[in-house]
């Protein structure tokens, strides 16, 4: 992908109303700023492989799931293979990662999604090389409400 872009990622499941704003977001740099859109998700989901115990049971299939984004107006939905070795980059190998393959110039995530293994989900840093700026955003929802992926819609 040659055009530069406002990169968001997250397991995305279900596609509620905190990942619904989240996008839109997205959107709203992408189009002030003349970049292309991406969604980054995962499969499996990364618990699946990093604490199989935990990892959650999906509400939606891959495909159901890149249908959902694709119809929200995402310019490029991308199901990135979670494998031991990803699991293993830090915060600066993974954005980087974003940067190199995606042309990455923003990244847009939920107040309470983090980058890396052992990473707090209040994640605020930010990144100077190659011209990009990572910056954490809260979803917000009216009446000062929430929503994740354990209180829905």
């Amino acid at each position: 992908m040659s055009q530069a872009t406002v990169v968001t990622m997250g397991t995305f499941d279900g596609l509620h109303r905190g990942h619904q704003a989240v996008l839109a977001e997205v959107q709203r740099r992408a189009r002030a700023g003349k970049l292309a859109s991406v969604l980054v998700t995962f499969d499996p989901h990364p618990l699946a492989v990093v604490n199989p115990a935990a990892a959650p049971k999906l509400l939606s299939l891959p495909e159901e799931k890149e249908a959902a984004v694709r119809a929200s107006g995402i310019d490029r939905f991308v199901l990135m293979p979670f494998t031991p070795a990803v699991a293993q980059l830090d915060a600066e190998a993974f954005v980087r990662r974003l940067c190199d393959e995606y042309a990455m110039r923003e990244l847009v995530m939920g107040y309470d999604h983090g980058l890396a293994a052992g990473e707090p989900a209040t994640w605020s840093w930010s990144s100077g090389w190659r011209e990009s700026r990572a910056s954490a955003w809260r979803s917000w929802m009216p009446c000062g409400t929430t929503v994740n992926r354990f209180r829905r819609r």
